[in-house]
């Protein structure tokens, strides 16, 4: 989709709803356009996308604070909230773009997944600094997530004996136990002759 106003000026429209304190995405719908009559059909009028979006929130007597893709704000109080509380999902998108998960890629579901990845990231930072009541770095944190996510794998690697190189087994023991260095030296300029 072309969307003029973004930096990116291609790419998935996607509705984020975010919360304005945490930068949390709590709820997400991809646009897809006009959709054939069906079951899936539905409606891309701004306020049932709302709708749908604020299912997770509705009843909890929170503010919402819409993009103005959304509607007029015609009350200058309104105006003063809305410029208070609308950066969260710009704030979203900055915070991927230095640990950004994204390959290039011209299928539109792999760049999909790299996004619900970022959000994914994003998210359970927020999660785990409100829960731990931390300031740790996010690439720490995310480096963290990570390596705790492949720990399972590597050990099964480790334990393969049919993996015949013993400088891979070497280098999968030294990742794990949290020497980055797993570079092997390539041979020396001497030594290429």
């Amino acid at each position: 989709m072309y969307i003029s106003s973004k930096p990116a000026k291609y790419g998935i429209k996607v509705y984020n709803l975010c919360d304005a304190r945490t930068a949390y995405t709590s709820n997400l719908e991809v646009y897809l356009g006009e959709q054939p009559d069906g079951p899936y059909k539905l409606s891309n009028k701004p306020e049932d996308i709302v709708k749908r979006l604020f299912v997770s929130i509705y009843n909890s007597n929170g503010n919402v604070t819409i993009d103005n893709g959304f509607g007029v704000l015609q009350k200058p109080e309104m105006i003063n909230v809305y410029n208070m509380t609308k950066g969260r999902v710009d704030l979203v998108d900055q915070m991927s773009v230095p640990y950004n998960a994204g390959r290039t890629t011209n299928r539109w579901h792999l760049a999909l997944f790299y996004s619900l990845l970022n959000v994914a990231g994003i998210n359970s930072y927020v999660i785990y600094n409100s829960n731990k009541n931390s300031n740790i770095k996010r690439r720490l944190f995310l480096k963290q997530l990570g390596m705790s996510l492949v720990k399972k794998i590597q050990n099964l690697r480790i334990e393969n004996k049919h993996i015949i190189y013993p400088r891979i087994r070497n280098s999968i023991k030294r990742l794990r136990d949290g020497d980055n260095d797993v570079t092997e030296p390539g041979p020396s300029k001497k030594s290429r002759n």
